[in-house]
């Protein structure tokens, strides 16, 4: 009989510590959102406002994240003839020069002048889908929403590659910070 209490005795502290243990890895977890070193959590709940937190893409930690905010992407980025905007919630512009004027030729796209004013006809909007950040590097995907550009169509995907002070487009080329702009890298 003695046995049986002990038995049950056990069961129940188990079953209790059990519970209260789950229950606690469900909340401990640390500003990032990931549990501290250690503990397990369970799988958290789908996000209603549909914003990707930064997480490590694997649980090794060997410090590659992938997010759906632009983090270290947002800012102005400079080149020859060409400036990339990108703001906080992941929205971005290019304005460049297609160095064709309007007055040669009207079809978009096509520079206008305005008294000493220069106005690019290339005008490029779209929006970050995802950033991928590791050791090496951090690499955006963005969506095109709208495009004066016949060779750049809205849907399609363009990638950002940012290696320290400078932003590689591949249908733009480089673009820089303003470091980098004083260095000369992005041309004049």
């Amino acid at each position: 009989m003695v046995a049986k209490a002990r038995t049950r005795l056990i069961t129940v502290i188990v079953s209790i510590g059990l519970t209260a243990g789950v229950s606690g890895c469900t909340n401990s977890t640390n500003d990032s959102g990931r549990a501290p070193s250690g503990s397990t959590t369970a799988s958290p709940s789908p996000s209603v406002s549909g914003v990707v937190s930064p997480a490590p893409s694997s649980p090794s930690g060997e410090g590659t994240q992938v997010t759906g905010q632009p983090g270290i992407f947002v800012g102005a980025w400079n080149g020859h003839g060409r400036q990339l905007t990108i703001k906080a919630d992941g929205s971005g512009t290019v304005l460049y020069r297609v160095y064709r004027w309007c007055s040669d030729d009207p079809t978009p796209p096509c520079d206008l002048m305005n008294g000493n004013v220069i106005y690019e006809g290339g005008r490029i909007t779209f929006r970050i889908e995802q950033v991928v950040t590791a050791h090496d590097g951090s690499t955006a995907t963005a969506t095109v929403l709208t495009s004066t550009d016949p060779q750049v169509r809205p849907g399609s995907n363009q990638t950002f590659v940012l290696e320290g002070d400078v932003v590689n487009w591949t249908d733009f080329g480089l673009f820089c910070d303003q470091k980098a702009a004083m260095a000369g890298t992005c041309g004049a």
